[in-house]
């Protein structure tokens, strides 16, 4: 290339350069002319809306539960009667003491403590057990005994119906509480295991596949890996299509008959999670308690004795080439903007 053909070359390469980087400019003031009209026009703002740990009120239990009694008496005393199980006549046992349990559970969860003990603890001399209307502070073995059983499902219920009451509340007074929501998913891990759990012998022995005990658990290097090469996969031709998209899984055979021969497929990584009356028609005794699975439709029987989790399945290729599952769930609360 001689000396004119190079400058020729570079002056035609920063024309280039400067007509894209006008291009680019002229592109961001778009952006930012339609994002100013945009906020201009939507943007709503309420000082002071969620700043709860601020208030030197709402960061007192006893005078929050003041509070809840005073103002609100018609759902402070829905939750109470929700909370508070009825004593049948000539049930066995001694007399409940005095005082809501619900309220009191209420106001442990309002400090932010998790440990149950430690709350109990700090909380020996604290008014809150005269607020909740107990004469008494109760041992902790009769603490313990009654938080454990408000994580029951019917209790986690009218905790959320109180909840609801004061959230529509808000949405009756603030024209503009719900007009933007966002869904935040965070992953939880489960302490669970998955384990083989064929009702019986025949039963097993009529499952394609390995049988195996237990099913190892993914790392987070790999459940991380996994999610970043899902990130970067093209986007599918129907962004409706469901990610999982599974066909219905076929009737399993009882406890003691083989599946025909007809119907053995290889198996396969795809996880099919049994309902509650597939699992008891199947005889798995264990089902009020326990979430079952099979690796494809006709594989194994598996067990998690967590009842509200699913699973993911890894191949863990390169790392072995054992199979590996993540079990767990995600918490999607819905946020206002």
């Amino acid at each position: 290339m001689t000396r004119a053909q190079r400058q020729q070359a570079r002056r035609t390469a920063q024309r280039q350069r400067r007509a894209y980087q006008q291009q680019l400019l002229q592109q961001r003031s778009a952006t930012t002319r339609k994002r100013r009209q945009r906020t201009n026009a939507t943007a709503f703002g309420l000082k002071g809306a969620t700043e709860f740990s601020c208030d030197p009120q709402l960061s007192n239990p006893v005078a929050v539960i003041e509070m809840f009694r005073r103002f609100a008496p018609a759902a402070c005393l829905e939750l109470m009667r929700a909370t508070s199980p009825d004593r049948l006549p000539g049930q066995a046992g001694a007399p409940r003491m005095d005082g809501s349990w619900g309220l009191i559970f209420f106001a442990h969860i309002l400090t932010g403590n998790p440990d149950w003990q430690r709350w109990y603890n700090e909380a020996q001399s604290s008014p809150i057990w005269e607020v909740c209307g107990f004469p008494q502070r109760p041992s902790w073995a009769t603490t313990y005994r009654r938080f454990c059983e408000l994580e029951a499902p019917r209790y986690v219920a009218a905790f959320e119906h109180a909840s609801t009451r004061f959230v529509r509340l808000a949405a009756r007074n603030v024209p503009h509480a719900f007009d933007f929501v966002h869904i935040d998913g965070t992953p939880a891990h489960s302490h669970s295991r998955l384990e083989h759990a064929c009702p019986d012998a025949a039963y097993c022995a009529s499952r394609t596949g390995r049988a195996t005990r237990t099913v190892a658990r993914a790392s987070d290097d790999v459940v991380s890996d996994e999610r970043h090469k899902r990130s970067a996969a093209p986007e599918p031709d129907d962004p409706d299509l469901p990610p999982d998209d599974q066909p219905p899984l076929p009737a399993p055979p009882r406890a003691g008959a083989a599946a025909p021969a007809a119907a053995r497929v290889a198996p396969n990584n795809k996880v099919y999670k049994l309902t509650d009356e597939q699992a008891r028609d199947i005889g798995l005794v264990d089902w009020r308690r326990s979430r079952y699975f099979t690796f494809g439709p006709d594989g194994h029987i598996m067990r998690s004795r967590d009842k509200q989790v699913g699973i993911r399945v890894y191949d863990n290729t390169g790392r072995g080439g054992k199979k590996k599952v993540w079990i767990g769930g995600y918490f999607l609360p819905a946020i206002s903007d």
